[in-house]
């Protein structure tokens, strides 16, 4: 569960990074955990719009499809895939 306490600090780190992305991101992939939802959603929204191709992950599908449909119909390349990164098996390098 996410605190609250935190939440001051991620917007700072949203409002400080978003502009160095906007200039740096075009034709780069960027790959999401936790982008159906939330704070996941809006970064994927984010980077998107900055020019990055975006790799919506999460652990809902249907979630993640529904923000790649939101960003296709932006015109962002995009593509969902199921990913739950408290298991390690589905996020190692390992193969």
């Amino acid at each position: 569960m996410l605190s609250l306490s935190i939440v001051p600090y991620i917007l700072v780190l949203y409002i400080f990074l978003l502009p160095y992305c906007r200039m740096h991101v075009g034709g780069k992939v960027a790959l999401i955990t936790g982008a159906g939802q939330g704070i996941g959603r809006a970064f994927a929204h984010a980077l998107g719009e900055a020019g990055a191709h975006v790799v919506v992950a999460d652990v809902a599908l249907d979630r993640a499809q529904v923000v790649v449909d939101e960003l296709t119909t932006k015109g962002i390349r995009a593509i969902a895939t199921h990913a739950d990164v408290s298991k390690e098996d589905e996020v190692s390098t390992d193969s």
